[in-house]
């Protein structure tokens, strides 16, 4: 597993737990797992915990969910989901009406920004190469 230096899973979760002032039981609860489970969870004694338990315990906690994944070792996408699927995922009480709406709205201010909604063309918002740099590829 690989972390970051000096910070463990369970030290991130304890000490942001501990900030927004919920205990390891309620945090237990909130997440859908039993308090023991927190415990363990803190003290680092899971290797990989649950992925679904830890999308309930950023939502809980405030924090980013690719955070916690990458303390845990998981694969943390580099790209971002398009917009419907994230509202689906991200607020699941909004209709397809209100989700259609909000794409609608974000188009048009992407128009009238000139912005792209599908993003940079691949390359498009790498910097260009250097000539040393191109001698590297092709090695």
């Amino acid at each position: 597993m690989k972390q970051l230096p000096g910070i463990t899973i369970g030290k991130y979760i304890k000490e942001h737990r501990i900030a927004r002032g919920i205990t390891g039981r309620e945090l237990a609860r909130q997440i859908g797992a039993d308090t023991a489970y927190v415990v363990r969870l803190e003290r680092g004694e899971y290797r990989s915990p649950r992925p679904d338990i830890l999308a309930n315990v950023a939502t809980v906690l405030g924090v980013q969910m690719s955070d916690l994944y990458a303390l845990a070792g998981y694969a943390v996408p580099k790209d971002l989901p398009t917009l419907t699927p994230y509202l689906r995922t991200r607020y699941r009480q909004l209709s397809d009406e209100a989700i259609d709406s909000v794409g609608a709205y974000l188009q048009t201010v992407a128009e009238r920004e000139g912005v792209n909604l599908h993003g940079p063309a691949p390359g498009e918002d790498e910097p260009p190469m250097m000539p040393s740099d191109r001698r590297k590829t092709r090695q």
